[in-house]
C-alpha cells in the first residue's frame, strides 16, 4: 500500500460568529482563497496536479453551503477540472477530511489531495 504524507497544514482563522466579528467582512470564498494561495507559495503547489480538494466544514450555511470545496477552488481561479468534496461531521469534519484524503492517496485513487 502507498503511504500518504502531509506536506503542509493550514486552516482558516476563527472568529466570533456575529455581525461585528473580526472576520465578518470576509466571505468563505475569500478565506479559502487565502489558504490556497498560501499553499501555492509555501509548497510550490501546482493546482493542475491536484486530484481532489476535500474540506471539513460543519454548520454549512449561506455561501459556504453548496459544496464549498468545489466552489472555493473556482473562486480562487484554480482549474475547473479539480473536483471537491465537503465533509460535515461536526467536530470531526477536519480530521475526517484528512483521513479521506489520505485514503484516496493510499489506495491509488489520487496522488495529490488538498
Amino acid at each position: 500500500m502507498t503511504h500518504a504524507y502531509i506536506y503542509d497544514a493550514i486552516r482558516t482563522p476563527r472568529g466570533k460568529a456575529r455581525p461585528d466579528g473580526g472576520l465578518h467582512p470576509l466571505t468563505p470564498f475569500e478565506l479559502m482563497t487565502t489558504l490556497y494561495k498560501a499553499l501555492e507559495e509555501r509548497t510550490g503547489l501546482n493546482p493542475s496536479d491536484l486530484g481532489d480538494v476535500i474540506l471539513g466544514c460543519a454548520t454549512q450555511a449561506g455561501e459556504q453551503a453548496a459544496n464549498i470545496a468545489k466552489t472555493s477552488t473556482l473562486y480562487a481561479g484554480w482549474p475547473h477540472s479539480i473536483p471537491g468534496m465537503t465533509v460535515n461531521r461536526y467536530c470531526s469534519s477536519g480530521i475526517d477530511a484528512i483521513n479521506i484524503a489520505a485514503m484516496k492517496v493510499m489506495t491509488g485513487v489520487d496522488e495529490l489531495v488538498v
